[in-house]
């Protein structure tokens, strides 16, 4: 076999003997130690990448120390994958400086939404940055068809996305982007309510 065929099959073992033993500490050291491999090859499976993304999502706070996969997933430009690895992050980091200033660059500079709108929520989850919700009200702004996907991490925020409510308030036209928009409003609302008393 080719050595990315044996690095698959080596991987989804690996995922195999993980969800049978439940034994993270060691799969999350043969991530950690076979990295520079995996990185070498990632690029050229897409399989691959979502065995290791589903793996990780599964293992939660277990499963830090491999970040470094994830950077190297969003680096891909993947929509469909770079999503999932930017939501990922915030669970498997063990360096939520260098997570952070990784997620402000895909913010900005990643060309697909869905990426950006979760690497927004995933820099408020690991630094509860205020940039990071006027990253969200950027994308909410768009009033593009995953728009909606912004409100419901401005409402996921609660209260400290209070400088989002004139921006959800403007989002109109009876759509279902306006019904996430309401549910929004209410959720950060009801957040500062309870915040008063």
């Amino acid at each position: 076999l080719q050595r990315k065929s044996n690095m698959d099959i080596k991987c989804k073992a690996t995922f195999a003997i993980w969800k049978i033993t439940g034994n993270t500490k060691e799969t999350v050291k043969w991530f950690t130690d076979n990295y520079k491999v995996i990185h070498s090859n990632i690029h050229n499976s897409k399989s691959l990448k979502f065995h290791i993304i589903a793996t990780l999502s599964r293992m939660g706070p277990h499963g830090k120390g491999c970040q470094d996969i994830l950077y190297q997933i969003l680096k891909e430009r993947d929509g469909f994958l770079s999503n999932l690895a930017a939501s990922m992050l915030p669970k498997v980091s063990t360096d939520t400086k260098k997570s952070a200033i990784f997620l402000h660059d895909i913010v900005l500079n990643h060309r697909d939404q869905l990426t950006r709108i979760s690497a927004a929520y995933s820099l408020w989850q690991i630094k509860k940055d205020n940039l990071a919700v006027h990253y969200i009200i950027k994308e909410l702004k768009t009033k593009s068809q995953f728009s909606h996907y912004a409100s419901q991490d401005l409402a996921r925020i609660g209260a400290a996305a209070k400088p989002a409510l004139e921006h959800l308030q403007a989002v109109d036209g009876g759509t279902y982007l306006e019904e996430y928009a309401k549910r929004a409003i209410f959720k950060i609302e009801e957040d500062l309510k309870k915040n008063k008393k």
